[in-house]
């Protein structure tokens, strides 16, 4: 698993390890964002505490994800765009104090 950070955005990206947290888990597929009314975005809240968003699957439009923060709005997609990481394993997103268990550990 590697850790990314794309303009103050803490990213895990692969698969996780370790054990499940206070916060809560909200898992996004493909499916979730496809599902979605044309034109509405995916939003992940990282003003608040509490929520860690696993993406998980191949194929996810993140043009469709916006990411709350306190610094404002940004497209995740764009932000990704300039990354030079794989999303092969998804990603995890959070504040750094939900992701505190869902950080790779030694093997």
């Amino acid at each position: 698993m590697r850790i990314a950070v794309l303009s103050g955005l803490i990213l895990s990206v692969g698969a996780c390890s370790g054990t499940a947290a206070k916060p809560t888990v909200t898992t996004v597929s493909p499916s979730t964002i496809a599902g979605l009314p044309p034109g509405q975005a995916f939003e992940v809240d990282l003003t608040r505490g509490g929520t860690v968003y696993k993406f998980e699957g191949p194929g996810i439009d993140f043009s469709r994800v916006s990411v709350l923060t306190t610094a404002g709005t940004r497209n995740f997609g764009e932000q990704l765009k300039g990354a030079n990481t794989s999303l092969e394993g998804g990603i995890t997103l959070g504040r750094p104090g939900d992701l505190r268990d869902h950080l790779p550990t030694k093997t």
